[in-house]
């Protein structure tokens, strides 16, 4: 915790969280990556995998361990959600949760799909076939390539809830998404109050 020099208010320190415009710059560090080496169907295969699995972290807020273990058919393309089991390590019991994906999220889904069909069939269906540790490792290099400091896969769920927050998403269904045991957990790690908040706050009161 901090405190204003001439307050007795505390203020926890910000969530170290991966930012909208990050995100841009790793996903133009991955293209400029793979564009470097020469072209195969294998790079552009893993090019393609990597952009998605950044937007699917940051889209959905999941944990890394729960995305690569995604499959096709987990997805609902008439309902446009997605199910998927929360093995977080803490919890004793596994549990099943399915939340909505945008339809900019479901586009590039079926398109990467519709793509690497072939590729997706001959790894189970997974949508990102490759380790925690392997898209951290990933992540790593792709911030060297983009001139940002080392990050992991965590902060982009971070980043997600930190999104939804800053546009003044209720912490309740920020919970939901993350798939948080309550509000108190999401509010715990996530409520800070910033000048960005605050001013959206203050533009929709009448004085």
């Amino acid at each position: 915790m901090t405190l204003f020099p001439t307050s007795s208010v505390a203020l926890l320190a910000p969530v170290d969280h991966i930012t909208p415009e990050e995100k841009e710059e790793l996903i133009g560090a991955v293209k400029f990556w793979w564009e470097s080496a020469p072209r195969t169907e294998r790079t552009d295969y893993i090019a393609a995998r990597d952009i998605l699995l950044i937007e699917w972290l940051w889209h959905t807020g999941m944990r890394v361990s729960d995305a690569v273990r995604i499959r096709f058919d987990d997805i609902n393309t008439e309902t446009e959600t997605v199910r998927f089991i929360v093995s977080k390590r803490s919890r004793k019991t596994p549990f099943i949760h399915e939340i909505v994906l945008s339809k900019a999220m479901m586009f590039e889904v079926m398109k990467y799909r519709d793509r690497w069909q072939i590729v997706l069939n001959e790894r189970g269906g997974r949508l990102f076939p490759i380790t925690r540790q392997n898209v951290n490792k990933r992540l790593k290099t792709y911030c060297r390539t983009a001139g940002l400091p080392p990050t992991s896969a965590h902060k982009f769920r971070h980043g997600c809830a930190m999104n939804m927050l800053n546009q003044g998403v209720p912490p309740v269904e920020i919970a939901f998404r993350l798939a948080h045991s309550s509000t108190q957990v999401t509010e715990n790690v996530y409520a800070r109050m910033n000048v960005g908040i605050e001013r959206k706050m203050l533009e929709g009161l009448t004085w």
